[in-house]
This record gives C-alpha cells, structure tokens and sequence, in this order.
C-alpha cells in the first residue's frame, strides 16, 4: 500500500487512446469514495486532495477504455 493524502495523475500513468480517465476511490467494502472524470491528454497533471475521506485503507482505481490500474492505498 502506498501512504498518501493527495492524489497526482499524470498523463504517463495510463497509455490510452482517449483523452478522458475515471478515477474511482472505493473502500474495503467496495463502496464507491470518490469518482471523477480526469482530462489526460496533453501531459496535464491533475492533483486530488482526499481530505474529504476519512482515513483508511482504500483501492483507487484508474479506467480508461478497456485499460485498468489499480493500487492499493492507505489515507492518513
């Protein structure tokens, strides 16, 4: 797990054919933290602060078309 309380993407972070990522936070229990529409095209950096959820462990999850990743994270 990696320790955090902010959130940065870049453009790097998924190789993808669209200019649109969904960034989903999800909890132990599956229930859905936090969703939101990022634009990745052009090297944009898009900097998310979690402070509105509370700490714990959490999976946020990167989608795009049919790519996925995934990351096991611990907020504090």
């Amino acid at each position: 797990p990696v320790l955090i309380h902010e959130l940065i993407i870049g453009s790097d972070d998924l190789k993808v054919t669209t200019n649109q990522a969904s960034v989903r936070i999800t909890n132990s229990l599956g229930e859905i933290m936090l969703q939101q529409t990022v634009n990745i095209s052009n090297a944009e950096i898009h900097k998310m602060i979690l402070s509105s959820i509370p700490p714990g462990t959490y999976i946020v999850s990167l989608l795009s078309n049919d790519e996925v990743f995934s990351e096991k994270i611990i907020i504090y």
